[in-house]
């Protein structure tokens, strides 16, 4: 037991909370967005591109936000509530920043995101597997986070999978290891061809009530047999 604890508690992903029994809980917006980066986020710009569409064009052809995902969910800062608008445009104003890799926003996540390396010509941040993993989770955390309901709809994943490059199932397996729970549909690309795509929820409506932990992909403890 003591084991499994610790290996829970060492996972490789974003900060999260495995006794949760809520969205917001699991993975608190305060914690996903450091505030060493929310003054670079640049979260302004995102508010009147939601009405502008030549505006809009503009930020998507800059690609400060990536190559056009983050600026697909605006709708999500259509809510009455200031504080949760404000909470979901800093998770989407990070998420735009992290597809894109931009250094000013990353300069404050160099510890978390990149190990540091001495060397004859000074110091050089490298990114590592772990750290490149760790990554790719608080990018599919904030996608499906700031959605309301905190689930990621079939359409949503395949331009999510489009814009970081993956496959379905690889990001699939990623939500998994997050403690997300999929569902197989099919959905409609751009061009209008049927595919086979992924619901993403984070903590869904149960019968019983569960926590984050519960969710987790049980641990493979003990080596190969022979």
């Amino acid at each position: 037991d003591e084991v499994i604890k610790a290996s829970l508690a060492h996972r490789n992903i974003p900060p999260h909370n495995p006794g949760a029994t809520s969205a917001a809980d699991a993975y608190p917006a305060d914690q996903l967005v450091p505030l060493a980066v929310r003054d670079a986020l640049e979260v302004t710009k995102l508010f009147p591109a939601a009405n502008k569409p030549d505006y809009r064009e503009t930020l998507r052809s800059s690609g400060m936000f990536g190559e056009g995902y983050v600026l697909t969910r605006l709708p999500v800062l259509a809510t009455q509530d200031k504080a949760t608008r404000e909470q979901r445009a800093r998770m989407l104003a990070l998420l735009g920043h992290l597809l894109k890799l931009n250094p000013s926003v990353l300069e404050g996540l160099l510890d978390l995101f990149y190990s540091e390396e001495a060397g004859f010509e000074g110091t050089k941040y490298l990114l590592t597997k772990e750290k490149r993993s760790l990554m790719l989770g608080y990018i599919l955390v904030l996608a499906v986070r700031l959605e309301p309901g905190c689930t990621l709809e079939p359409e949503q994943f395949q331009a999510l999978c489009d814009e970081l490059k993956r496959r379905p199932n690889e990001v699939v397996q990623h939500y998994r290891e997050l403690g997300c729970v999929d569902v197989a549909v099919s959905a409609t690309s751009p061009e209008g061809v049927r595919t086979r795509s992924y619901r993403i929820s984070l903590m869904p409506a149960s019968a019983e009530e569960k926590t984050l932990a519960d969710y987790f992909p049980r641990l493979k403890l003990g080596g190969k047999k022979r």
